[in-house]
């Protein structure tokens, strides 16, 4: 429909216009990650969400993301209610392109963990749609299924695509009209089935930086594998960055 064809062009300027601009960026936020026991293959995911003890672990630490164009790198320290035996360690994970590594201290390099890569998919959907999982993201992937749907009592367009590179996963998006569509809840399907859900809300007087989010990663049983609520601490946008933040030597 003409009209839906317009309101794709007016979301593809609003995207292109913030992927341009937050290209620099580091946000801190506070994280609890809950990990369920049992099943933990997630549906057309290679990495693994593992749990860490036969029963459900929480964990809550401080993270930062600094973005420089196409490499971002994650550091996750302990928080202060963390009482896990595995929160001692620091985590860095240094993510370039689609390629992501993972150093946990004394364990050494292993692929970064399924959380780590969604704090990274999640972060680039809200600030770099474009960029999302480490690839150009084209608008022309994507359809306008409901340009008028409901989403937790607000309107919101509603987009569903998926791309050649994908196979089987469709992405589901929910955007708000209201503010400048951003991108306030993404879920990803395998054959149907429900992968994961991002939920984003932004700060009311810069409603393109988050203040909130949370994620589920989904098991094939559909029980939720892990859940993760966050919140922003601090955003700094064009922030200098030194190349050593992307070399693991340099790393503490």
């Amino acid at each position: 429909a003409p009209h839906q064809d317009e309101l794709l062009r007016t979301i593809h300027t609003a995207w292109k216009i913030r992927t341009e601009r937050f290209q620099r960026f580091r946000i801190r936020y506070a994280k609890t990650q809950k990990t369920e026991s049992g099943p933990q293959q997630i549906p057309g995911v290679r990495i693994e969400a593992r749990a860490e003890s036969e029963r459900p672990t929480v964990r809550t630490t401080v993270a930062e993301m600094v973005m420089d164009a196409s490499q971002a790198r994650i550091n996750e320290r302990p928080g202060d209610e963390s009482n896990s035996e595995t929160d001692g360690q620091n985590r860095q994970g240094i993510f370039q392109s689609s390629h992501s590594e993972i150093d946990e201290g004394a364990s050494g390099s292993t692929l970064v963990t399924t959380p780590q890569v969604a704090d990274h998919e999640l972060l680039l959907l809200a600030m770099r749609p474009f960029d999302f999982q480490g690839q150009t993201r084209s608008i022309d992937e994507y359809r306008i299924v409901d340009g008028e749907a409901r989403l937790n009592g607000r309107r919101a367009v509603r987009l569903e695509g998926s791309s050649p590179n994908d196979g089987n996963i469709r992405h589901v998006m929910w955007v708000d009209p209201m503010s400048d569509y951003v991108i306030i809840q993404h879920d990803s399907t395998v054959d149907g089935k429900l992968r994961s859900r991002y939920q984003i809300a932004y700060h009311q007087d810069s409603p393109v930086v988050p203040s909130e989010w949370s994620y589920q990663l989904v098991a094939v049983n559909g029980a939720s594998t892990v859940t993760v609520q966050a919140k922003q601490l601090q955003f700094e946008a064009h922030p200098a960055i030194s190349t050593a933040n992307f070399d693991p030597a340099t790393w503490p």
